[in-house]
C-alpha cells in the first residue's frame, strides 16, 4: 500500500504563533477560524477558514498566525512507506486549494472513528483518510488547472475588500457597482466574468467565513446573527446552510474537536 501510518490532529494554535516545521510525511492541513500565513521555499500561501493546503513530506516551511484570534485546524499527516502508489498522485509542490464544508466533516467522522477504536474502526479509519487524500489530489488539480478567482484584477480586489469592509452592513448591488465606478449591469456582468460568481454570492461567502469563526469561538446562532447585521437568527441559519450546506449547529460540532490527536499504524498488505 505504500503507507506506514497515519495521523489526524484538530488543534488550535494562539495569537502570534509562529513556528518552522519540517514534517517526515505529507502534510494536509485545513484552517476551520483564524487566518495564517505559510511559506515553503518560493511559495506563500495566505489562508483563512475553508482554505486546504499540502506541503510534501521533508520539505520544511513556516507557519505563522496572522490574525487577532486563534488560529484553529485539523491536519492528516500521511507516514509514506518505501513505495506509496495510493499517494503518487498529490501534488509534487506545495498547493492550497479551496475546500466544501463537507471536507471537513469528513475530517470529523475520521477522528471519530481513530479516538474510538473499536473493533474495525482502524480499517475504517484508513478508508475515510484515503478518501480525504482523494479529495485533496481532485481539488488540488482543479485549482491547478482552473481559472483564478478572488484577486485577478485591481477591480475585483477593489470590489472584494469593499466588501470586507462592510461585512456587517446590509450592501446593495448599486453601492457595490457606485465604488468600482460602474453601473450596476456592468460590475456584475464583469465581476462574474473575472471570478466566475456573481458579486454578492461573494458577499455572502465572505460574511459565512466570519460566521465560522465566530460560531467555533462560542457563540450562538443568535449572536452570529446579530453581530453580521441579519436581521434574525432564521435568516442567517438560511444564508449559513446555502453556502455551507449544513446548519450553524452542525457546524458547531467542529469546536468540540479542537485538542484530539490520533494515529494508527498501517499494515503491510
Amino acid at each position: 500500500m505504500g503507507l506506514s501510518h497515519l495521523t489526524a490532529v484538530a488543534g488550535r494554535e494562539p495569537v502570534g504563533y509562529r513556528r518552522r516545521q519540517r514534517r517526515p510525511a505529507w502534510v494536509m492541513m485545513g484552517t476551520l477560524a483564524g487566518t495564517g500565513r505559510v511559506v515553503c521555499g518560493s511559495s506563500r500561501f495566505n489562508v483563512e477558514p475553508g482554505d486546504v493546503y499540502m506541503i510534501p513530506e521533508r520539505i520544511p516551511f513556516d507557519e505563522t498566525n496572522t490574525g487577532a484570534t486563534p488560529w484553529e485546524y485539523v491536519v492528516l499527516l500521511a507516514h509514506t512507506a518505501a513505495h506509496a502508489p495510493l499517494v503518487a498522485g498529490l501534488p509534487t509542490a506545495p498547493s492550497i486549494f479551496r475546500a466544501d464544508f463537507d471536507f471537513f466533516d469528513h475530517f470529523i467522522q475520521l477522528l471519530a472513528r481513530m479516538n474510538r477504536r473499536a473493533v474495525g474502526d482502524d480499517l475504517v479509519a484508513l478508508g475515510l483518510a484515503l478518501e480525504l487524500l482523494g479529495k485533496c489530489q481532485r481539488l488540488a488539480d482543479a485549482k491547478r488547472t482552473g481559472r483564478k478567482l478572488d484577486g485577478d484584477s485591481a477591480f475585483v480586489t477593489r470590489a472584494a475588500a469593499f466588501m470586507r469592509e462592510h461585512l456587517c452592513d446590509p450592501v446593495p448591488l448599486a453601492e457595490l457597482a457606485h465604488h468600482c465606478h460602474m453601473s450596476p449591469s456592468t460590475f456584475s456582468h464583469r465581476f462574474k466574468a473575472e471570478t466566475g460568481q456573481t458579486p454578492m454570492l461573494l458577499l455572502a461567502r465572505e460574511r459565512m467565513q466570519v460566521a465560522r469563526r465566530l460560531l467555533l469561538e462560542g457563540r450562538t446562532t443568535s449572536e452570529t446573527a446579530t453581530e453580521l447585521g441579519f436581521a434574525n437568527a432564521f435568516h442567517f441559519s438560511r444564508v449559513f446552510r446555502k453556502i455551507e450546506g449544513v446548519p450553524p449547529s452542525r457546524f458547531q460540532r467542529l469546536s468540540r474537536i479542537m485538542g484530539t490527536a490520533s494515529t494508527i499504524k498501517i499494515p503491510r498488505v
